[in-house]
């Protein structure tokens, strides 16, 4: 148990929050494990077992459990960065050099796919709907924007 608790910390503390340097091509964050302790949090590689079926079994539970907590947690996340307030009021559009979070489902644990936004793609109305990103490695990339995800502090 107290294993599914330190994952599910490390979790929570691995978030990007905002960018750490004003420089627009990098892409390094600040996020709760900087704090905690100095850095970024990165996952512990998952070993193998090769011991008792029992231990195995117990393995195989806290493994399920994590995915499902990373996936829920990772979900409820971004959609609440994502949260329009378009009828209340109009939102402005995202900017060129914005750090975004890229909307992966399929990400492992504690690990965020980041990009910086390279170009503005506006439709008809002036709205912004799809934007050129480069992560960084380096590769560019179209995505629309309801797949991205603004760092809460931009």
């Amino acid at each position: 148990m107290f294993t599914l608790l330190a994952k599910v910390e490390a979790i929570l503390n691995s978030r990007p929050v905002c960018a750490l340097s004003s420089e627009p091509r990098e892409i390094n964050v600040l996020t709760p494990g900087h704090f905690l302790v100095g850095g970024p949090l990165v996952a512990i590689p998952e070993g193998t077992w090769d011991e008792a079926s029992h231990r195995r079994s117990l393995y195989q539970m806290l493994q399920k459990l994590t995915q499902g907590f990373w996936r829920t947690w990772q979900r409820d996340y971004l959609y609440t960065l994502q949260q329009k307030t378009k009828w209340f009021k109009p939102t402005p559009n995202i900017k060129l050099n914005d750090v975004v979070i890229i909307v992966e489902p399929n990400l492992p644990p504690t690990q965020w796919r980041l990009a910086i936004v390279e170009e503005l793609h506006p439709g008809k109305d002036n709205i912004v709907r799809v934007v050129t990103l480069q992560t960084a490695n380096g590769h560019f990339m179209k995505r629309r924007v309801v797949k991205t995800c603004p760092l809460p502090i931009n």
